[in-house]
């Protein structure tokens, strides 16, 4: 046998090709190690930035609660009545017994009988802060901590199910909505807006569980029954998400019931333990109380009331889901003002097309899921298709009335149109390809990561865009609670509210009361559905009277003033008497007359202190200013209403006059109040 060398002949060059195959592929491994060094630093950095966004959306709902309580908010109107009942929880003082169920629903006026919000989780989430903390700063904490536990639930989950790109956009999404809301609506309770971000957790939640992480369910199911219970505006809204995220789990628990199913039946088991949890109050209430509640929301789908139908309630979620500016600002506070004319909605051609263009959207993100094998963007493009159709179905059946539609009757709007703006962005940031990637590319997450930062500082100042009373009145009342709290009172007393539907003082009197462990009972109905039975007024107690308006001016015969609250200085009070006597002699001598809108208006009979009409329409002066018998929209007089509405044809001269006036009038409508203590009834 021939021993070769290494240099010899072909033995050399199998031995040269040998090596070139072992740095070919020691450089391929060093490649992948480069590139998967570099994609571990673009997650660390995606990562960092999406928790940066979290951060900022957190920071902004902390600077808004801080604020609050620095500055001494005080609960007023509904927000007051929460914190009455949250703190009856724990034990509220005399009568304040176990709620069972949530606030008295306004739906009640439409269907002709007493109807309450299904369960009371709102008061047992705000129960312990409320507790331990006195006066407005326990409901504050409260309101505050069940927001960022929904945006902690929406952060998790959307980071879980696809990665901290996506989780960053789900907080800009966040961050943009506490934008839209405010400041003032974030760290108020109230049933209207506190359930808006739970609400976006849910679909969230909802939407991760159907995507393939079944431990979401549970969480889902308790934001849920939060907002259920709280607000029976969601009442399609809530049970279409966890029915789809429910039976999503189920699925797969059977698909894999050979093995594997351990992880979806634990997700099952304790979903269900914690939906009877959540709803062990209200199922107590029903099954004690002549007539439970579930009962009754059961009878209210069978009678007559009045809603938006099919001809208006497209073109609502339209004006918010579909068309600029969408769920961002302005809409939030402008959008289905109560006004005399109605909501100013788009035409049924412009919605129309809007949500057709809504729609395409969609359903392109879902097909392209589809074509991509994501299950992740067809289970978000899934859920927001369903969400619009429950947002149609819902926006039908919401209430109306001759002057338009309760702005807080069609807030879950805005969640809405949150999560089907999110599900869109899924879509984007898991299909489209360029590169490199961005599931390694940092700088989708560092974009989201900024507009969440973006949105967080624009919510820092004060702004209030809607919260439970009007903006004027929330000083005003921590003047009468201060005073309420030192006042010597008896140590039980008889409330009577003798206020305007849309006034808050009594509510924040009531709750005042009770942080300073005076008893209080009311004698109405509405009262005793919203206060619980055991503060229902066994008579003979002194009576604390609050008054709104002119007749706060007045002190009965054997009161004593606790203390009143001027709405206007001396010298403003004298010149609103004689602006309006000015006003009332131009109205009787033509110089302030109706317009061709203001005819309109009182042709349907809008208008009480007009009269007339085939021989011209005449207004008559002191009816004019005088308080209406019902509002006008939200206007106490028909001269105010006349001005805000554009309903005059005037001379030049009296512009002036009428602008001063009504600003008077309405600060002097809004901001007039006395608390007067009375001996018990005769």
């Amino acid at each position: 046998m021939e021993l070769r060398s290494p240099g010899d002949g072909p033995a050399d060059a199998g031995s040269d090709d040998a090596a070139g195959i072992a740095l070919a592929a020691a450089g391929v491994a060093g490649a992948e190690a480069m590139a998967d060094a570099a994609e571990a630093g673009t997650n660390r950095w995606s990562g960092r930035l999406a928790w940066a966004a979290f951060g900022a959306v957190l920071v902004a709902l902390a600077v808004s609660a801080g604020r609050a309580i620095v500055t001494g908010w005080v609960p007023v109107g509904d927000s007051a009545l929460i914190g009455v009942r949250s703190r009856d929880v724990l034990g509220g003082g005399p009568g304040g017994d176990l709620p069972l169920l949530g606030m008295w629903a306004s739906a009640s006026w439409s269907v002709g009988f007493d109807l309450n919000h299904p369960g009371p989780l709102l008061y047992d989430a705000l129960a312990l802060p409320a507790a331990l903390v006195g006066g407005g700063a326990g409901l504050v904490i409260g309101t505050t901590l069940v927001g960022m536990a929904s945006v902690a639930g929406s952060f998790i989950a959307a980071r879980r199910v696809a990665g901290p790109a996506v989780a960053a956009a789900a907080m800009a999404v966040t961050g943009l909505l506490c934008w839209s809301m405010g400041s003032d609506a974030l760290i108020e309770p109230w049933h209207a807006g506190t359930v808006l971000l739970p609400f976006l957790g849910c679909a969230v939640l909802a939407w991760a569980t159907i995507a393939g992480d079944s431990l979401c369910l549970p969480w889902a199911v308790l934001a849920g029954s939060l907002v259920l219970a709280t607000n029976l505006s969601y009442v399609v809204l809530v049970p279409v998400l966890l029915l789809a995220a429910t039976g999503s789990v189920a699925v797969s628990a059977w698909h894999h019931r050979a093995g594997g199913w351990r992880r979806d039946a634990v997700a099952l088991g304790v979903a269900a333990v914690v939906a009877v949890v959540c709803w062990i109050q209200p199922l107590i209430e029903q099954v004690t109380a002549d007539e439970g509640n579930l009962s009754r929301l059961r009878r209210s789908q069978s009678a007559a009331r009045v809603t938006l139908g099919w001809r208006t309630g497209p073109r609502a979620v339209a004006e918010v889901l579909a068309l600029p500016p969408w769920w961002v600002r302005p809409s939030y506070s402008h959008a289905f003002r109560l006004g005399p004319f109605g909501n100013d909605l788009p035409g049924a051609v412009t919605a129309g097309g809007a949500l057709a263009v809504l729609v395409a959207l969609i359903s392109l993100a879902a097909w392209a899921g589809i074509r991509a094998r994501d299950r992740t963007v067809v289970a978000a493009a899934a859920l927001a298709g369903t969400l619009l159709a429950a947002a149609l179905v819902t926006a039908v059946q919401t209430p109306t009335g001759q002057f338009g539609t309760v702005a807080y009757q069609a807030r879950w709007l805005w969640p809405v149109g949150a999560f089907i703006t999110f599900a869109l962005l899924v879509a984007v940031l898991r299909l489209w390809r360029p590169r490199p990637a961005p599931a390694r590319a940092w700088w989708p997450a560092a974009a989201f990561a900024a507009l969440a930062v973006v949105a967080a500082v624009a919510t820092l100042p004060a702004a209030n865009n809607g919260t439970t009373a009007p903006p004027s009145t929330y000083p005003v009342a921590r003047e009468l609670t201060t005073a309420v709290a030192r006042a010597d009172l008896p140590p039980r007393v008889e409330v009577a509210c003798r206020e305007g539907v849309f006034d808050p003082y009594c509510e924040a009197v009531m709750a005042q009361l009770q942080d300073r462990g005076t008893g209080f009972t009311v004698t109405d109905h509405i009262g005793v559905r919203q206060l619980g039975a055991g503060r229902r007024s066994p008579g003979g107690l002194p009576r604390l009277m609050v008054v709104t308006g002119d007749y706060a001016a007045f002190t009965p015969e054997g009161a004593e003033v606790v203390t009143r609250h001027q709405g206007l200085s001396r010298g403003e009070q004298l010149e609103l008497f004689y602006l309006r006597e000015d006003l009332k002699a131009a109205v009787a001598s033509g110089e302030i007359r109706l317009s061709a809108r203001g005819e309109r208006s009182a042709a349907r009979g809008d208008l009480a202190s007009v009269s007339g009409g085939g021989t011209g329409w005449q207004i008559d002066p002191a009816a004019a200013v005088t308080v209406r018998p019902s509002l006008f929209g939200t206007h106490r007089r028909d001269l105010g209403a006349m001005i805000h509405e554009d309903l005059l044809d005037t001379d030049p001269r009296w512009r002036e006059p009428l602008a001063r006036y009504v600003e008077l009038q309405d600060r002097w409508d809004e901001t007039n109040v006395a608390v007067f203590l009375l001996p018990p009834r005769g």
